[in-house]
């Protein structure tokens, strides 16, 4: 269990580190005419879940019994996860949305007093 950890957290510092060097690397240029769709985030979603998958059931030696008893496990875990993910992103993008309306009404607040 320690070594699947281990080879989870390494697997998660690399997509961390990848993602954020190919963001630095993009010009205000560049990333203003790129548009990511919906359906584009969902595929590389569902590509990340799936790679996930295929490097625990790899790393996670399972006898058929236990693997008949876990899979359906993780599965609804994966399932609950992504409705937690999904609230969490509904947020920020929310905040996004509205984080200058946010900054006027603050500070229409402030000089109220």
């Amino acid at each position: 269990m320690k070594k699947l950890t281990a080879v989870v957290l390494t697997w998660a510092s690399w997509m961390l580190i990848l993602v954020t060097a190919s963001a630095q690397t993009i010009t205000p240029q560049e990333s203003s005419s790129r548009v990511i769709s919906n359906q584009d985030l969902d595929l590389l979603r569902k590509d990340l879940r799936a790679r996930r998958k295929q490097l625990i059931a790899a790393n996670l030696k399972l006898t058929e019994t236990e693997a008949t008893r876990f899979w359906p496990i993780y599965d609804q875990y994966t399932k609950e996860l992504i409705a937690i993910n999904d609230k969490t992103f509904a947020v920020i993008q929310d905040y996004a949305d509205n984080w200058g309306k946010m900054g006027y009404l603050l500070d229409a607040s402030n000089h109220r007093m």
